[in-house]
């Protein structure tokens, strides 16, 4: 866990086996039964969108690199976001 808002959401930071990190935001979803989080996941292990709220994406804009992720990555941030929406309860 990188960071974590009164709200409810969160950034986490994971670390690839090749060394390279990549952060995965969770945007709360408003306190109403039935209401989802947004999970935004890097595909890339830097990008050129460069979101204010992600470090991934200004790091990979101010580098101009930019090196897709493979599948088990991405899934692997769905997965640790999802445990960590479930901790929160």
């Amino acid at each position: 866990l990188r960071t974590q808002s009164d709200q409810g959401g969160a950034k986490l930071l994971l670390q690839l086996p090749d060394g390279r990190r990549i952060e995965t935001v969770i945007i709360a979803a408003p306190r109403a039964p039935g209401a989802a989080a947004t999970i935004c996941v890097s595909s890339q292990g830097g990008c050129a969108m460069a979101c204010r709220f992600c470090d991934t994406g200004l790091l990979g804009g101010a580098l101009g690199q930019s090196l897709g992720l493979p599948t088990w990555a991405i899934l692997e941030q769905v997965l640790q976001a999802e445990a960590f929406i479930q901790r929160q309860g």
